[in-house]
């Protein structure tokens, strides 16, 4: 089936459909109607839902790419505030992390490098702003 939806054959089916209200007295007699012109009704029908089916596959996949773009730029964000954080004087790892409720194991801190702290952050940032937004869309 063609993507153009101006095709001959669309137009046709659009003729057979329009013609077959007018003469039929309802659905049973308008597939007889078609089937008498040689329509292929199920194979149409069923060219139509995979139509359909493709398109809501479509807006699915725009919608999880638009989602990704959406945390792309907050995750983006997130790391930008939290390098000013860490870079701040008299940061502290610890604090920041009593203060978040941020479940950490304290014995591993100290062997963590401040990449590992950073990576923490981020996340625990990315997902509370995540969250922020989900509860308040608005952005209010």
């Amino acid at each position: 089936m063609s993507s153009n939806s101006r095709s001959p054959k669309n137009d046709l089916t659009k003729y057979f459909i329009a013609s077959s209200d007018c003469d039929s007295e309802g659905p049973e007699q308008a597939r007889k109607f078609l089937e008498s012109e040689g329509v292929k009704v199920d194979q149409m029908l069923e060219d139509g839902l995979k139509r359909i089916k493709k398109i809501q596959f479509q807006l699915k996949a725009e919608e999880t790419k638009k989602g990704m773009r959406a945390f792309d730029e907050v995750r983006i964000n997130v790391i930008q505030w939290v390098e000013s954080l860490i870079s701040q004087p008299g940061f502290s790892f610890i604090n920041c992390v009593q203060q978040e409720n941020i479940v950490v194991n304290f014995r591993s801190v100290e062997s963590m490098s401040e990449e590992d702290k950073k990576e923490i952050l981020v996340k625990h940032f990315t997902l509370k702003r995540l969250n922020d937004e989900s509860e308040n869309p608005s952005g209010v």
